[in-house]
């Protein structure tokens, strides 16, 4: 509350908004051009992880930022580590319907050498997820990850 000799002041914020406010995240791997699921991929062919964020509350429409994400690969055993690198995308609050999605497309031969020589390897996507403010691209404290995987390479 907020007082001087002319006027008192009160903002109130229902509980239920903070009580509320959630996030989700989801991944999927499938192949290209069908997109279709897929757990094992060949050296030879482009696959799409598709990686989606949306705010979960009724109030979300006030919210505006950035999500940030992060794509990267990480082998069962020896072997190769790989990164997609980041990208950001600006969240879209507006329409319920919709989720705030990004794609990275992945070529079996980003993870091994192609042909392959060997019995192929498996991997695990690492994703990761931070919502920015929209003033200075800064973390604003929500944040997640998700591991997609074992995906096989031949």
């Amino acid at each position: 509350m907020s007082c001087d000799l002319t006027t008192c002041c009160s903002v109130e914020i229902p509980n239920r908004f903070c009580d509320q406010l959630g996030a989700t995240l989801t991944v999927s791997l499938t192949e290209l051009p069908s997109h279709l699921p897929t757990n094992i991929i060949s050296c030879d062919q482009s696959y799409e992880i598709k990686v989606c964020m949306e705010l979960t509350a009724v109030f979300k429409k006030i919210f505006c930022g950035y999500w940030c994400v992060n794509l990267a690969a990480e082998s069962c055993g020896p072997g190769k580590e790989w990164s997609a690198g980041s990208q950001v995308i600006k969240m879209d609050n507006c329409d319920p319907q919709t989720d705030d999605c990004v794609t990275f497309i992945v070529k079996g031969s980003d993870l091994i050498e192609c042909p392959s020589t060997g019995c192929g390897e498996v991997f695990y996507f690492c994703v990761t997820m931070v919502a920015l403010d929209p003033c200075d691209k800064k973390p604003i404290g929500i944040a997640g990850f998700c591991k997609l995987g074992p995906v096989m390479v031949y």
